[in-house]
């Protein structure tokens, strides 16, 4: 719920960015649409943050070969950018807090997202779209809608894991696994 609220409200922001930038007579790249809606991690990055998504793309993906070859090498590439694009920001907006273990979280998200993707580009080259369920059966969209939300949700919070409380981060992720008791 928390990841639904603060995805609509991001989307909400956004439209009223893009509103204000129309009056000035100019239009922005849409970020944040369909997110609430994407089936699969790569469209869940598409509508995330579409004008980090499209730069990482234009200028890490496709050079490196984008979907002709090496791929998965590809993929990681582009998150890898997009960790050290998060990671640099903790030392200029906590210059004095931070330690190299609060940056723990921003590598978990970093390595879980990498893993959505090329698991969703894997499967995708194996069962391409089409051949596995059909997309206009509702139950089958909703599944992928509810997996691709629980994705989502994951990454937003291990990205939110409060920077100064890295200690228990190991103990968190264990918990988010099913593999330690709830405290």
């Amino acid at each position: 719920l928390w990841f639904l609220r603060g995805a609509l409200f991001v989307t909400g922001s956004w439209y009223m960015i893009e509103a204000e930038g129309f009056l000035l007579g100019f239009r922005l790249r849409p970020n944040f649409r369909g997110i609430v809606t994407a089936e699969n991690p790569a469209q869940f990055w598409r509508a995330w943050r579409g004008t980090m998504t499209h730069w990482l793309i234009r200028y890490v993906y496709v050079p490196l070969g984008g979907n002709r070859r090496y791929q998965t090498r590809n993929i990681l590439a582009a998150f890898a950018v997009s960790t050290l694009w998060h990671v640099s920001g903790l030392p200029f907006l906590h210059p004095t807090d931070w330690t190299f273990a609060s940056l723990l979280p921003i590598a978990t998200w970093g390595a879980a997202n990498f893993a959505g993707v090329a698991i969703h580009a894997r499967w995708r080259q194996r069962w391409p779209a089409g051949t596995s369920l059909a997309p206009s059966n509702l139950a089958s969209r909703a599944i992928k809608i509810a997996l691709t939300l629980c994705f989502g949700s994951l990454t937003v919070t291990v990205l939110g894991f409060p920077f100064d409380r890295t200690a228990v981060f190991p103990q968190f992720v264990r918990l988010l696994l099913g593999l330690a008791p709830a405290p």
